[in-house]
């Protein structure tokens, strides 16, 4: 994504403050579990949103076919989670 960014002349040059909070919680925890539920329940999901609006918009025709392998991608890591996050939640604690 971020070489087809560069070869259109725009690449962010940093996150907004509040995405930056959300992203650096989840990956600075050390609880596998905590991370993948954050991941699970924020990142991914809001990936997956954010590329099939951009596909289904078809605003540039190159993106919008490149967004579908984006978005299979993005399914398998929330089926990671669906799968092994039930498990490692019943061995937390819950607090």
């Amino acid at each position: 994504m971020y070489d087809y960014l560069r070869e259109l002349g725009h690449v962010p040059t940093q996150m907004d403050r509040a995405s930056r909070g959300v992203l650096d919680g989840v990956l600075e925890t050390n609880s596998l579990p905590r991370q993948l539920l954050g991941m699970q329940l924020m990142v991914e999901t809001t990936a997956l949103t954010i590329f099939q609006a951009v596909r289904e918009k078809r605003i540039e025709p190159v993106l919008a076919d490149l967004l579908r392998y984006y978005e299979k991608d993005e399914a398998r890591h929330v089926g990671l989670g669906v799968q092994m996050l039930p498990s490692m939640m019943k061995r937390m604690s819950r607090r």
